[in-house]
C-alpha cells in the first residue's frame, strides 16, 4: 500500500513538473514497471544521444531502491553490456548510499550526472576505466561512436552526416531527392545527367 501510494505521489509529479533532461512514466497499467528517458548531458560524449532506461520498483519500496538498467548501450566505466548501473544511491547501505528520503526523479538524475561524471574507482568494466583515467580522448571517441551508433535520433544524426560527407563549399543535402534554386527563386529539383542518349518520343522512357 505504502509503495502504490508513493509511486503515484511521484510519477504525478513527474508528468507535471519532470527534471531537465529526464522522464518517467508507468509501462502500462502497472506502475512497478517504469520506462524512464535522459538526455545526454551538454558537454559530454553522450551529448545529443536520448537513453532508455528501464525501472523495477520492489514491494519494499522506498525502504528499498529501484532496479535501474540501461536499455540503450552505453559506453561507460560504470556501466556493463547488460545496462547495469554501478551507483551508490542503487545500492542499500552499508555498501551503496540508497535512502527512503530519495525519489524517482533524484535518482535518475543522479544516473545522469553519472554519464558525465564516470567514477572509474569503482568500475562495473575495469578497461574502459583504465581507459578513461589513461587515455581520455580515446575513450571521448568512442563513447560518442557508441552513443551517434545507439541514442542519436535519426532526425538528428542526419543532418550531422550530411555535413561532414557534403564536398566543401556546397550545402548539405538529405537522402532525398536534392534541390536547386530556379530563376525566380524557388526551389526545384535538381535532375542528374543520364548516360543514355534521352529519347526524342515523349512516351518512351529511357532505360
Amino acid at each position: 500500500m505504502q509503495r502504490a501510494a508513493r509511486l503515484k505521489k511521484e510519477l504525478a509529479m513527474l508528468a507535471v513538473s519532470p527534471p531537465a533532461g529526464v522522464c518517467c512514466a508507468a509501462e502500462g497499467d502497472d506502475i512497478t514497471r517504469l520506462k524512464a528517458t535522459i538526455t545526454g548531458p551538454e558537454g559530454s560524449p553522450f551529448e545529443q544521444g536520448t537513453f532508455q532506461l528501464d525501472v523495477v520498483v520492489p514491494e519494499r519500496y522506498p525502504f528499498e531502491p529501484p532496479q535501474v538498467t540501461f536499455s540503450t548501450p552505453v559506453y561507460h566505466p560504470n556501466v556493463d553490456p547488460s545496462g547495469r548501473i554501478c551507483l551508490g544511491a542503487l545500492k542499500m547501505p552499508p555498501t551503496g548510499d540508497w535512502r527512503p528520503s530519495l525519489q524517482l526523479a533524484t535518482l535518475l538524475l543522479s544516473v545522469r550526472v553519472l554519464l558525465a561524471e564516470p567514477n572509474p574507482d569503482d568500475p562495473l568494466m575495469p578497461d574502459i576505466a583504465e581507459q578513461y583515467r589513461c587515455r581520455r580522448q580515446e575513450y571521448e571517441h568512442t563513447a560518442a561512436e557508441m552513443t551517434a551508433k545507439h541514442a542519436v535520433p535519426q532526425s538528428v544524426l542526419s543532418p550531422i552526416e550530411n555535413r561532414s560527407t557534403s564536398p566543401p563549399g556546397q550545402p548539405a543535402v538529405s537522402g532525398k531527392q536534392a534541390r536547386a534554386p530556379s530563376r525566380d527563386g524557388s526551389e526545384s529539383p535538381t535532375i542528374a545527367p543520364k548516360r543514355a542518349r534521352p529519347s526524342l518520343s515523349p512516351t518512351t522512357s529511357s532505360t
